[in-house]
Order: structure tokens, then C-alpha cells, then sequence
């Protein structure tokens, strides 16, 4: 037989493990959202080292950004280009390479030469 007191303490203790519980999921859904963020890597492959200039740089990617339904900035775009074209012109092999530039929502990488689909894959 169950009085007063240990009806009152069950109830109080129901009451709280449901609170906690809930507590926990809205929490484990807090932490499943940020856990969804990801950087994805856009690319771009050239046949030569002279074919990467700004236009075509920022072109593709606003292009590869698109197709992955990302949002970046203009000024964005062109850091990323201007960073990307800086990194290509300073490579020492004008035959073949790859570069990347990191962002705070995607990776772009850069190939041109015998590597222009290393980025691709």
C-alpha cells in the first residue's frame, strides 16, 4: 500500500526523469545540428598553369558552390581566387600541380597539367 509521502516522492521522481530526459534530447539534437556542418571540397582542373585567372577561378567557384547548395560571400569568392591564383603562381612546376586553399565553409583545390582531374576524385 502506497500513502501520501511515497505517492508524493514517486510523483516528484517521475517528474524530474522526465525533465532530465528531455533535457538530454534537446541537448542530443543541439549536438546532432552542429555535428551536420561540414567543409566540403570544391575543385577546378586546368590544362595548363596559364589558364587559371581570376575570372575563371572565381567562375568556378561560384559554379561548384551551387551545385553543393553552399552560400559564400562575394568578397568570399574573390579572397578565395585571389589566394588560389597567388598559390598557383608561386608553384615551381608549370607541367603539373595542385593546391589547396581552405576556407571556413569549403576547401577549393586547384589542379592543372597531368594532375587537372587529381582534384575530381
Amino acid at each position: 500500500m502506497v500513502n501520501n509521502w511515497h505517492r508524493r516522492t514517486l510523483i516528484l521522481g517521475l517528474s524530474l526523469s522526465v525533465a532530465f530526459l528531455m533535457r538530454a534530447g534537446a541537448f542530443g539534437a543541439i549536438y546532432q545540428k552542429n555535428v551536420q556542418k561540414r567543409n566540403v571540397q570544391i575543385s577546378a582542373g586546368f590544362d595548363k598553369k596559364t589558364d587559371a585567372t581570376r575570372e575563371r577561378l572565381v567562375s568556378e567557384i561560384k559554379r561548384e558552390l551551387a551545385a553543393h547548395a553552399i552560400s559564400a560571400s562575394e568578397q568570399e569568392v574573390h579572397s578565395t581566387a585571389g589566394r588560389a591564383l597567388d598559390l598557383i603562381g608561386k608553384s615551381k612546376d608549370p607541367e603539373k600541380g595542385v593546391i589547396y586553399v581552405h576556407t571556413k565553409r569549403f576547401t577549393f583545390c586547384s589542379s592543372w597539367g597531368r594532375d587537372k582531374d587529381f582534384c575530381k576524385k
